[in-house]
């Protein structure tokens, strides 16, 4: 409830069915207070954001 997603939606990205969008993926990590980390897997560095 505190992403605004659908349950169908979340259970479908759970499932392996559909991937998330980026801005699902946003109001889900902002829902759970979490934050997000993307590496780059040549070099292996890691860029985090906090996301609102």
């Amino acid at each position: 409830r505190l992403s605004g997603v659908p349950q169908k939606t979340i259970s479908r990205i759970e499932n392996g069915i559909d991937i998330p969008k980026i801005s699902t993926l946003i109001k889900l990590i902002n829902a759970l207070n979490l934050e997000l980390s993307i590496v780059d897997k040549d070099s292996k560095k890691e860029q985090s954001a906090t996301l609102q």
